[in-house]
């Protein structure tokens, strides 16, 4: 039996500009795989943000 997975990934880089990377791998079967997706991709953007004030 072959079980799929989901995976999303995003480069986040920090003050020195340094590159990190984060990953979300899941099954799309999973009941709340929408909820989760959201939820990666909403953090994601939330630290893409930056503070007010800065650069």
């Amino acid at each position: 039996m072959v079980k799929l997975f989901a995976f999303l990934a995003a480069q986040l880089p920090d003050e020195d500009g340094i590159l990190n990377y984060v990953a979300l791998i899941a099954r799309p079967d999973h009941p709340r795989f929408a909820f989760i997706a959201q939820q990666f991709s909403d953090a994601i953007e939330l630290f893409r943000d930056k503070p007010e004030g800065e650069g």
